[in-house]
């Protein structure tokens, strides 16, 4: 993954950052890895930061409050003396240079950065440290010089801490969705409150302190170990300067950042791994080992060797796997680098869920009212690109799938879960019936949900049900979370008949996060009976025809509009592949006519969805040139 902040690496072991008169701002921020507002502020400030590491640095406490966040419970204590120094009350809070801003992250811009970066400060900071060789402690050497005569404004503190530049999780901490975290407080030296030095200073006066310290173990990756110093006045809170001593490399350290070629969906009796490692260490990475494990069985080992420089990476095909139907785990770990102990051991893990499908589907019908707690059930696929919050089983209504919108912060995350495939072999007739729950937040947020079916194994899918917004809403907009009452339900019907005869056919529900609400879906039942009527259809849609019907070159599509709404036309072939589409646009009631050039369309039998935002008509089409 992309870093927001640049590592500068060292040759040596020993890292220094610049000691000059010129002011460094400090940043300070309070969030928490289960906040919503958190999660949709902290992208747009931390690439402020990360545009301005020569003018600034920053230091985040993760806070108690909202929910869970595990980075708070390792050092808790430390985080609530700064939170009490400060009187923060409310989550995220962003402070510069102790007093000269403190409010929303959106106020500390470039702008204002460069507007204290100008104003001169009475010190100097030389901060550097040093690592031991195992990685289990550090050195660190403060050296503050006054460049004027100062008197503080109450009792002046030098404040050390040891951050993590960078911390990376493979699924978010908290509830909001975050997994990226930048620059985090981990420990302060000797404590939260602070050395406390001389009141006043004169030009030249000079104060050294070092600390030898041990990593703590709740570390997540040492090579992202850095270390933060301030001086501030308690009077008024004003930091006066501020240094960084950046990270210092492990020199062999190999990681694991992808695994390709095993996708959630399979169909066959082997898989291909592709495992992409990656050189974090500061020495050229010749060997390692790879070792790759399906579920619980007895890993096996692949001995990698190459030239793989510093920050570089490379692609490796592990052997193939012979595997059976069903869901499984495949786990790949990076081990031994360069043939010596990994003492960081973060990254090394990759971990991927996949279904090998079996040749044919479950005969119909198929039904799960969602009361057992181990999902993803068995044959069915769980996909979550990014790793965020997804598709998770709740006791709601008795058992019910839940997306989490209104607490995920990443907008426009697509989440999908796939049911085990079903055989629709020797049938005309098909249905997908589930009941879906659904509040807005406010007409600014909008999620969606979609069906789609597969009849090729997921190489192509076809929408067959899309509703977002207001037409998914099934209850009043709220701006609390969404938990549905009973009366909150609605039942829908999607047709599958155009894809009779198909042998394994997949069933798709795919979510798009808009930062809103809860989604909910229950009680899925694929059967061989046709969609009743609904109001919904008969509301919108009225005497759907098509003439002439066999067709040749030309068919015209016949529909008494009842009310105007945009309409959305939709031809698939027999095995379910869309073979025209047309946006009609806004329709005005009445009988409307749209003609439909059919020389294209080889001889055979089509389905011809018409579909509105509140209903759908299908209809048989034959073509016979």
């Amino acid at each position: 993954m992309k870093k927001m902040y640049q590592v500068l690496m060292a040759a040596a072991i020993t890292s220094t950052a610049f000691a000059q008169s010129q002011r460094l701002v400090m940043v300070e921020e309070f969030t928490q890895a289960s906040c919503g507002p958190c999660a949709a502020q902290n992208p747009a400030f931390n690439a402020v930061l990360a545009a301005n590491t020569t003018k600034a640095t920053s230091l985040k406490y993760q806070t108690s409050w909202p929910g869970v966040d595990p980075m708070n419970a390792q050092n808790p204590t430390e985080v609530q003396t700064r939170v009490n120094y400060y009187g923060v009350n409310g989550v995220p809070d962003a402070i510069m240079d102790g007093n000269v801003y403190q409010g929303a992250p959106s106020g500390v811009t470039n702008s204002t950065i460069n507007t204290r970066y100008g104003v001169p400060s009475p010190f100097t900071i030389d901060l550097t440290h040093t690592m031991s060789s195992d990685f289990d402690s550090a050195f660190v050497t403060v050296n503050v010089t006054a460049t004027q005569a100062y008197t503080s404004n109450g009792t002046l503190k030098l404040h050390v801490a040891m951050v993590e530049k960078e911390i990376i999780f493979t699924t978010p901490p908290g509830s909001n969705g975050e997994m990226d975290f930048y620059m985090v407080m981990r420990k302060m030296y000797p404590n939260a409150s602070g050395t406390t030095l001389q009141g006043t200073w004169a030009n030249n006066d000079t104060y050294s302190a070092t600390f030898n310290v041990a990593v703590p173990t709740y570390i997540y990756n040492k090579n992202e170990i850095a270390f933060v110093a301030f001086i501030q006045a308690d009077g008024n809170k004003a930091i006066q300067q501020a240094a960084l001593s950046n990270p210092i490399l492990i020199p062999n350290d190999a990681a694991a950042t992808t695994v390709s070629g095993v996708g959630g969906l399979s169909c066959g009796t082997t898989i291909n791994p592709v495992v992409t490692i990656k050189n974090n260490g500061s020495s050229a990475l010749t060997a390692c080992d790879i070792s790759y494990q399906i579920d619980n069985n007895t890993p096996a080992i692949f001995n990698w060797t190459g030239a793989l420089a510093s920050g570089a990476t490379t692609t490796v095909n592990l052997p193939t796997i012979n595997v059976t139907a069903g869901s499984h785990t495949l786990t790949v770990v990076t081990q031994m680098p360069n043939g010596t102990q990994d003492i960081n051991t973060n990254g090394d893990n990759e971990v991927r869920t996949f279904t090998i499908s079996s040749g044919a589907g479950v005969q119909l019908p198929l039904t799960n009212n969602m009361a057992s707690s181990s999902f993803p059930y068995n044959n069915w696929v769980l996909n979550n690109p990014d790793a965020g919050i997804t598709w998770a089983r709740v006791s709601t209504n008795g058992g019910s799938l839940k997306y989490d919108c209104f607490s995920y912060g990443t907008v426009g995350a697509i989440d999908e879960f796939i049911v085990e495939p079903v055989s629709l072999t020797s049938l005309t007739n098909a249905s997908l019936q589930f009941n879906v729950a659904h509040a807005r937040y406010s007409t600014q947020y909008t999620d969606a949900l979609e069906v789609l079916v597969s009849s090729d194994c997921g190489t192509t899918w076809t929408s067959v049900w899309a509703k977002s917004g207001a037409t998914l809403a099934t209850a009043a907009t709220t701006t609390s979370a969404f938990t549905p009452t009973t009366a909150q339900w609605r039942a829908e019907c999607v047709d599958l008949s155009a894809f009779a005869g198909q042998q394994q056919l997949f069933v798709m529900f795919r979510a798009t996060n808009g930062y809103g609400n809860n989604i909910y879906v229950d009680d899925i039942n694929i059967n061989s009976n046709t969609c009743p009527t609904s109001i919904n259809e008969t509301a919108v849609l009225n005497n759907v025809n098509l003439f002439p019907n066999p067709a040749n070159n030309e068919v015209t599509l016949s529909i008494d509009m009842v009310q105007s709404q945009d309409v959305v036309v939709n031809i698939y072939n027999t095995v379910g592949a869309l073979v025209y589409t047309s946006n009609e646009g806004q329709l005005p009631a009445g009988t409307q006519l749209i003609r439909i050039n059919t020389e294209t369309l080889a001889a055979g039998m089509y389905t011809v969805e018409v579909r509105t935002a509140n209903g759908r008509s299908v209809n048989r089409l034959s073509i016979q040139h």
